[in-house]
Order: C-alpha cells, then sequence, then structure tokens
C-alpha cells in the first residue's frame, strides 16, 4: 500500500515507469517521488477525506440538479420566445395540435434540452476535468482490464436491460395495461423524427453529452460523497440514476391523474419503467465499483448504449416512412 503525502489517502501501486505519476484521489503529480509504504490495508481506496474533492462532488451534484430544474424554466421561456421571432408566430396564434404547434414545441424542446446540457457541461467539467488524470493513467497503464470491464459492463447492462424488459410484460399483462416506450424514451423518439437539424441535436445530446454528463454525477459524485464504498452505494447510485429517469415524469402526471385528465394505468406504467434504467444503472455503478473508481469504462458503455438504441430509432423511423 502506498499513501499520498498531500490528501493521506491510501492506495494499492504506484508505477515507476512513468514520469508522472497521479494520485488518484488528488490528483497531485508526482515527479519519480516515491511514496512512503504503509502497512494499513483496510483503509476505503475510495475514501474522499480529502476535503476540496469532496466538495467538488457536492457542486457538482447541486449544479446538475440546479441547472435541470431551476435553470431549464428560465431556458426554455428564453428558447420559446426566440423560436416565436425567428418563424414570425405570435404565441396566441399557435394552435395546439396544429403543424406549426407541433414544430413549436418540438424546435422548443430540441434546442432547450442541448442548452442546459451545453450549460451544465461547462459548470461541471472545468472543476472535474483534472479528476480524469487517474482514469487515464490507469487506461494508459492497464488497457486490458479497461476494455475488459467494458465488455463485462456491456452484458451486465442488456441482461439487466432484456430482464427489466421480460418482467414489465408479464406486469403490463397482469393488469392490462398497453405497454411500450417510457415518457423518456417516446420524446427522444418524437424529437429526433421531427426534423433533420432536431435529430442531430438530439444525437449530439443522447450519444455525447448525456455519457459524459451523467456519469460524472451518477458514478464520480454520488460514490465521492460517500466513504465507505459497499454494496449498498453501489445500489443507491443505479436507484438515483433510474430515478432522474423516471420520476419526474411521473411527478408530472399527478395533477393530471387528479383531474382525471390521466389514468392511474398510465401513471403505473410509466412507474415500472424505473426497472428499464435500473438494470443499465446498475451495470454502469458496478463497473466503477469493480474499476476502483474508473470512469472512463462507464462512460465507453453509456455512449456504446446511447448509439445503438440511436441506431434503432433511426431505423425505426425509417420502418415507419
Amino acid at each position: 500500500m502506498k499513501k499520498c503525502n498531500y490528501c493521506g489517502n491510501y492506495y494499492n501501486e504506484i508505477n515507476n515507469d512513468y514520469d508522472d505519476i497521479f494520485c488518484p484521489f488528488c490528483g497531485k503529480e508526482y515527479h519519480g517521488e516515491i511514496l512512503p509504504t504503509v502497512e494499513n490495508t483496510e483503509n476505503d481506496f475510495y475514501s474522499t477525506d480529502y476535503k476540496t474533492n469532496k466538495t467538488k462532488y457536492w457542486i457538482g451534484l447541486a449544479a446538475y440538479f440546479g441547472m435541470f430544474y431551476i435553470g431549464a424554466v428560465i431556458i426554455q421561456v428564453i428558447v420559446s420566445f426566440i423560436v416565436l421571432i425567428l418563424n414570425g408566430w405570435i404565441d396566441g396564434e399557435l394552435i395546439e395540435g396544429s403543424v406549426q404547434y407541433e414544430k413549436y414545441m418540438n424546435d422548443t424542446l430540441a434546442w432547450s434540452n442541448l442548452l442546459i446540457y451545453l450549460a451544465t457541461c461547462a459548470i461541471i467539467l472545468p472543476f472535474t476535468f483534472k479528476l480524469f488524470k487517474n482514469d487515464f493513467y490507469q487506461l494508459k497503464k492497464s488497457p486490458g482490464n479497461t476494455f475488459k470491464w467494458f465488455g463485462f459492463g456491456m452484458i451486465i447492462m442488456y441482461v439487466g436491460i432484456y430482464a427489466s424488459a421480460f418482467i414489465i410484460e408479464i406486469i403490463s399483462f397482469i393488469f392490462d395495461l398497453d405497454s411500450g416506450d417510457s415518457a423518456n424514451q417516446e420524446a427522444i423518439i418524437q424529437l429526433m423524427s421531427s426534423s433533420g437539424i432536431n435529430f442531430f441535436i438530439m444525437t449530439i445530446m443522447t450519444v455525447i453529452l448525456a455519457p459524459i454528463l451523467e456519469e460524472i454525477i451518477f458514478r464520480r459524485c454520488l460514490f465521492g460523497i460517500f466513504k465507505n464504498r459497499t454494496i449498498t452505494t453501489v445500489i443507491l447510485s443505479a436507484v438515483i440514476f433510474a430515478g432522474i429517469h423516471t420520476v419526474p415524469t411521473c411527478l408530472s402526471m399527478i395533477p393530471a391523474l387528479i383531474t382525471g385528465e390521466e389514468t392511474f394505468d398510465n401513471f403505473f406504467l410509466e412507474f415500472i419503467y424505473i426497472l428499464n434504467y435500473l438494470g443499465q444503472g446498475f451495470a454502469l455503478s458496478i463497473v466503477y465499483h469493480k474499476t476502483r473508481g474508473n470512469l472512463i469504462p462507464c462512460i465507453m458503455i453509456h455512449f456504446a448504449n446511447n448509439l445503438m438504441a440511436t441506431i434503432s430509432i433511426i431505423f425505426s423511423i425509417l420502418f415507419q416512412f
């Protein structure tokens, strides 16, 4: 075991074949310096006693949820106003269900989502980028291990996805529900099929920006906040990741459910779609745990999954037409 002289955390080894050695916790560089060996092997590898990094994790979470639930409202209002001006429309002239209204809604949602992701990345990446140094060091040192867990992660993910889909179908059959895609997935398909520019926007967002941003938040930040790294942390991270994709939609359905404009069957069906995202979240969290906090294989898995989903959407759009 080795101990970092800067932050005091313990880790397993140093490879002196490289001139620059990075502490996996604080990211400090060591130029040929050999750190003292310690006998304590029970110290948690993911310990976040280093105050600076733990503060970064909290800031990252606050920035993410602040932008997506507060900043999003402001951005959508501004974008909707710009869309109205560019098309020469007046808000009162748009009739719900008309072609103009559909274009207005699709363009507003597509551009708003892109700007929300870009703004959140602009806030989070500058102070989390240095934390990637150890990830790239581990990739350079042991690429085989990274790709091994990428493969295992993909297997675990798709076992979880198909298992959850099977469970959802059983529940839908028992309660006589019309199963399909989650509201989140349906919204993505609708925006991608609305126009060429919206398809490009949503592809950039789902394939590139989402894997990077969501892995920083739901793996690095969540794992970094909790000191004890047990299977409990893996489960918690997976549940939060799954919940963020379904719970907001369920909450937005409650007013319509109360007024009778929405049915309980639809509400219940949307809620059980959390099982689908839970399988994905668990696979990503277990890989992050098993690779001792390396974010690169998680981003690769997330990227590959979203890319395949996008290709599937392309085929579904072509098949419809």
